[in-house]
């Protein structure tokens, strides 16, 4: 047992070392954003698509009580319909995107694509706010982000399995990475459940700054090692993805 924990020491010292330490702390900040981004944003959504549907967007500047949830000017507010239907809808949409990011891991490297799925995670976000507050724009733009997230995950799972860390600290990496991720996760439940009720576009525009921030923080990744990726592994990460699909389909049902 004393041996163990002297082991979890000296590699966790190592991640942190002077050849870790830039891939470790990028990587403990993806994770964090990450989490606190896709986990908020995807528990918070019925309840977001219910303030949507119950409030009315009539005046100009949000400074009334009637529209204290939103800044802007825009028309009547048109959401209706089943909300657990939609949430559905949100989580069958990361299948296709799952099957899609193995082939673009290889083509393009897991590096970039978890950069540019971040990005465009956070412009869907964004667009959320933004669009005219119909359910087919908000349903649509939310397939989006989820889709992207889930190739954002992928690549960000072969970042830190395989691809930035030996396998001497792999582990360790990977468990300090998941600690870090589910504090985001943690971190974006609370903060939507605090700030929806004050403002629904104040969770969607920090969700969408720190997406923003992570997908900025790729660059600060170090170039890992081209190698040849084997189509078992590929397999692998697409039983393992679509496990995880299955599960939160079964729990938005």
């Amino acid at each position: 047992m004393i041996a163990k924990v002297l082991v979890l020491l000296h590699t966790s010292k190592l991640l942190f070392s002077r050849t870790f330490l830039r891939a470790t702390l990028a990587m403990i900040f993806i994770w964090f954003t990450l989490s606190f981004g896709y986990y908020g944003l995807l528990l918070w959504f019925p309840e977001y698509f219910k303030c949507v549907n119950e409030i009315t967007y009539n005046c100009t500047f949000g400074l009334e009580d009637s529209c204290a949830a939103d800044i802007r000017n825009s028309a009547p507010c048109q959401v209706g319909g089943n909300v657990y239907l939609d949430s559905l809808y949100i989580a069958v949409s990361g299948v296709p995107s799952i099957i899609l990011a193995i082939f673009l891991i290889n083509l393009i490297g897991p590096r970039v694509l978890l950069g540019v799925s971040m990005a465009i995670s956070a412009l869907s976000t964004l667009l959320i706010w933004v669009v005219p507050k119909s359910e087919v724009a908000i349903v649509v733009l939310s397939c989006v982000f989820n889709a992207l997230s889930a190739v954002g995950w992928n690549a960000l799972d072969v970042l830190g399995t395989s691809e930035l860390f030996p396998v001497n600290v792999r582990s360790t990496a990977f468990g300090l990475q998941a600690v870090f991720g589910r504090l985001g996760a943690i971190t974006g439940n609370l903060a939507f459940g605090r700030l929806i009720s004050v403002g629904q576009f104040i969770p969607i525009l920090l969700v969408s700054a720190l997406l923003l921030a992570g997908a900025i923080a790729t660059i600060a990744l170090p170039s890992p090692a081209k190698k040849k990726r084997r189509s078992n592994f590929c397999m692998r990460t697409l039983r393992v993805c679509c496990h995880k699909v299955k599960g939160r389909i079964l729990h938005v049902n």
